[in-house]
């Protein structure tokens, strides 16, 4: 049996031709070059006509039927990098005349430039900033923000809420008997809260009527479990409507709201915002998009469109230079903060994720150890295969420097 390699494979075994490797057991195990890691491939002996195995074995794909002697395949990630690149033509030709929708999205990025990228980004948070503002102040009754994880969403919400409450302090609605302004709710905690993670139904309207009043400020931050619960869904409907002053019922039997002396029906003037990792767009199940694109018409949806790994480098590359490891308590000298963005700008593809939280966790490993922080960040940040990738890279450059 002959295995013929194409677009970008190769293998592993010596072969009398190029590109060709002969099998005598039932498997055969593959280098692909692009994404430098191993790939055994099953090749059971079956009839001719008959496909060698499954359609969903991971990294490669039929090319031809197997014909009883030859198998051909194909890198899933070089068709992929071919489908890419043949869009990015097609659409740089169409700058300028008529786009779909998802075209217009790529022909700008295509056409802008890093320093505009930069400041597409920038401006994306301050209008985010500003919006989120009116929310506390009631301006706007609430707003839904999604974007991918790891890119300050829920730090920006926090500090404008934050921001917020000090603005009542010093901007109070009545003063102390020493003339001291004071916040009409009395502390923090009963301006805003944060609300991480799950969420009962029961505790939602509890929340909701804690922080009913003009000025309190409810955040939601990544509590996607509320979209898969119905009754959750709506008393999200009611409270994330456009109306100054929105009527929230529930009219089940509950002895805890009968203890807690939660009425069963209230005004609701108070403000929420919802924070998601959910591209609420994109979503296709049949069970919950009727219910996000409910929740999407009464509130005001805000998505930060940073879909690309390119993104949210140029998003840290921007923190970064306002102070994100100072804040952290990480004193960084300019130049490690420099080599600390280049190390995630040439290995944003191989790390378990593209973050904040990563940068900042690079930043403690550079603190720690400022010479050989590197091989702590590939050890512990990146990808099984890229991780050995990188060491026989550097096991190759090391031979190299000593011949």
């Amino acid at each position: 049996m002959f295995v013929r390699i194409v677009d970008g494979w190769t293998t592993t075994g010596d072969s009398e031709l190029n590109g060709v490797l002969e099998t005598t057991s039932n498997s055969a195990t593959f280098l692909p070059v692009k994404n430098s890691y191993y790939v055994t491939v099953p090749v059971p002996m079956q009839k001719k006509g008959k496909r060698v195995f499954s359609d969903d074995v991971e990294n490669f794909e039929f090319l031809e039927e197997y014909d009883g002697e030859t198998i051909t395949l194909q890198s899933k990630a070089m068709k992929d990098a071919k489908k890419a690149q043949a869009q990015k033509t097609a659409i740089a030709e169409a700058v300028g005349e008529a786009c779909d929708e998802t075209s217009y999205e790529l022909a700008y990025r295509n056409s802008e430039t890093e320093e505009e990228a930069l400041e597409r980004i920038e401006q994306s948070f301050d209008i985010l900033r500003d919006i989120a503002w009116s929310v506390c102040e009631g301006d706007v009754s609430s707003m839904i923000i999604s974007g991918p994880a790891g890119i300050g969403k829920s730090h920006l919400v926090n500090a404008v809420a934050k921001e917020y409450y000090r603005f009542l302090c010093t901007n109070g609605m009545f003063l102390t008997g020493d003339h001291t302004a004071t916040n009409p709710f009395g502390s923090e905690e009963r301006t805003y809260r944060v609300i991480k993670g799950t969420i009962t139904p029961i505790a939602l309207y509890q929340e909701l009527f804690q922080y009913r009043d003009k000025g309190q400020v409810l955040v939601f931050d990544d509590c996607d479990t509320l979209f898969y619960d119905d009754v959750s869904l709506n008393i999200l409907k009611a409270a994330l409507d456009t109306d100054h002053k929105r009527t929230i019922s529930w009219m089940a039997e509950s002895r805890i709201l009968e203890e807690e002396g939660v009425p069963r029906q209230f005004d609701f003037c108070g403000s929420v915002i919802f924070i998601s990792n959910l591209d609420f767009d994109r979503v296709r199940s049949v069970r919950i998009k009727p219910h996000l694109d409910a929740l999407k018409s009464r509130s005001l949806y805000y998505d930060l469109e940073i879909g690309t790994v390119e993104d949210k480098i140029r998003r840290i590359k921007s923190l970064v230079s306002t102070g994100l490891f100072e804040k952290n308590r990480l004193e960084l000298n300019d130049e490690m903060k420099q080599e600390i963005v280049d190390f995630l700008n040439v290995y944003m593809h191989d790390l378990d994720e593209v973050s904040i939280r990563t940068a900042l966790k690079i930043g403690g490993l550079a603190r720690r150890n400022p010479n050989a922080w590197k091989k702590s960040a590939v050890y512990s940040l990146m990808r099984r295969e890229a991780k050995f990738r990188f060491l026989l890279e550097e096991k190759k450059a090391n031979k190299g420097a000593e011949a």
